[in-house]
């Protein structure tokens, strides 16, 4: 094998790794500056796993709190089941899990309150109580007017 098949081989081997540091670095940036959920949300926003997420978490316990990280985890909205079945396979106790979500559902009611299987399906361009947002006529305007006043 030549040099240059090998540097493409080790180039498709180190590409990935090099993107997921990538969200690691900026996870614990935001952690640490704007808060677990601003870093949650935007993880979960970069299709980063809850997996990857709680995994990250728990082999840093020195930098995050579980229970938090939990928290933050169910107020973004990340599926209940999920966080829940990673939790387990992490050996956090299920008694930390229902804390966490409880104090989630105390905190962010509107996030808990409307998941992905709560919300009614629509169609395109139109809300739900079935007036079609794209049909609206506009509001008259002189071109005329100064912009501002």
């Amino acid at each position: 094998m030549g040099y240059l098949a090998r540097g493409l081989l080790l180039l498709a081997f180190l590409a990935p790794l090099s993107a997921l540091a990538g969200w690691m670095d900026r996870f614990e940036e935001e952690a640490l500056g704007f808060g677990m959920e601003t870093a949650v949300e935007n993880a979960l926003d970069d299709d980063v796993t809850v997996r990857d997420i709680l995994g990250y978490a728990v082999s840093h316990r020195e930098l995050f709190n579980e229970s938090v990280v939990l928290r933050a985890l169910y107020c973004a909205g990340a599926d209940r089941e999920e966080v829940r079945e990673e939790a387990d396979r992490l050996g956090i106790s299920v008694e930390e899990v229902s804390v966490a979500l409880e104090e989630a559902i105390a905190e962010c009611p509107s996030k808990q309150s409307l998941t992905d299987r709560d919300m009614v399906e629509t169609p395109l361009g139109s809300d739900p109580a079935g007036v079609d947002a794209i049909s609206l006529p506009l509001p008259p305007t002189d071109p005329q007017a100064p912009l501002s006043q």
